[in-house]
């Protein structure tokens, strides 16, 4: 009987003087940075790290597919506004081209010019239905992240100590 009251004396006089912290949230707010998430100094978190922040399963079926949609749609909308541009430089060579450039005959160019126009109009248009899709899938990846980033950020976090309180000796959980 000695033994086991000096062990929990041993134990209360331990927890007395210890303060543990049983934090749900991460040191730094997270955020979202293009398809990265980082920490309030910018420093990029690796993949351990999320996953540890926000389980494996929310980094299975968010963060990944968030990520390859963000990273997707940044692709098509740079790839579909230069093919916008490349396409309209066509269209307006080729209709320069048919209408005011003469061969060594001194005939119009219109084939060739018209030509020209067609594939810009074709080039241009693709570029378009590419910038069309990677719109929504930049947008929709962008504010999935910021949601995990948002969960993350705002987890619940708890201090819990056993020893001196404001009204005496006790377990105090402070939220």
């Amino acid at each position: 009987m000695k033994r086991f009251a000096i062990v929990c004396g041993f134990v209360a006089a331990l927890l007395c003087f210890s303060a543990q912290n049983a934090s749900a949230q991460y040191a730094s707010p997270i955020v979202r940075k293009g398809a990265d998430l980082v920490d309030r100094n910018g420093v990029e978190l690796t993949e351990s790290q999320i996953i540890e922040i926000v389980g494996a399963d929310v980094y299975n079926q968010t963060v990944a597919g968030a990520r390859k949609q963000v990273k997707t749609g940044r692709g098509l909308i740079w790839g579909g506004a230069a093919g916008m541009a490349a396409g309209a430089a066509a269209c307006i060579t080729g209709v320069v081209l048919a209408n005011t450039v003469r061969d060594v005959k001194g005939e119009l160019m219109k084939d060739q010019g018209t030509a020209i126009a067609l594939v810009g109009g074709v080039v241009a248009s693709l570029g378009s239905l590419a910038f069309d899709i990677g719109m929504p899938l930049y947008f929709i990846g962008r504010s999935r992240l910021n949601w995990v980033a948002d969960q993350a950020t705002n987890a619940v976090s708890y201090n819990y100590k056993f020893g001196l309180t404001p009204n005496g000796v006790g377990f105090a959980m402070n939220f």
